[in-house]
């Protein structure tokens, strides 16, 4: 059992049963942090944003644009869309700098 405590407040919520507390943890695969910045979600979604450009790029040498097509859709918009009704309404330095990923995989 993780105790998370939301909240921007300054003042640590006090921990009345022996329950460990954490940051953040992560459920249904979206990371939910103490103060939702999604910041460590967007992080996450980076390095699997990343890891999806690398392959589309080398199917792009090796392959024709249609499954081009179907790697970006299967490895970088998946990840883009899942959850984004949560964690959508994240900072703008934040979306900037998944917007800028996805520029990269399109070109």
């Amino acid at each position: 059992t993780i105790q998370v405590n939301f909240s921007r407040k300054k003042d640590p919520i006090p921990n009345i049963l022996d329950i460990s507390t954490k940051n953040s943890v992560t459920f249904l695969g979206v990371v939910l942090d103490n103060k939702l910045t999604w910041t460590e979600h967007v992080d996450n979604l980076c390095k699997r944003i990343s890891t999806g450009i690398y392959a589309l790029r080398r199917i792009k040498w090796v392959s024709d644009l249609e499954a081009a097509k179907t790697t970006y859709h299967a490895l970088v918009e998946s990840h883009l869309r899942y959850g984004i009704a949560v964690w959508g309404g994240s900072s703008a330095n934040n979306n900037n700098r998944l917007l800028l990923l996805q520029k990269k995989a399109i070109r």
